[in-house]
């Protein structure tokens, strides 16, 4: 750590950043997984903007 010039409040950030990084990447992958069905949906519910000028 200390070539890459982290050292005391700068490395414990950079660890507890890492951590949060890694433990949250399965939520995403999981999210993303849903993306077609999400996209279905809000189609669906969702009325059809009325644009002007068309």
């Amino acid at each position: 750590m200390e070539r890459v010039g982290l050292t005391g409040r700068r490395r414990r950030w950079a660890i507890i950043g890492t951590f949060m990084l890694v433990s949250g990447m399965p939520w995403v992958s999981l999210g993303v997984g849903e993306l077609p069905e999400k996209t279905e949906m809000m189609l669906d519910n969702l009325p059809m903007p009325k644009i002007t000028g068309v």
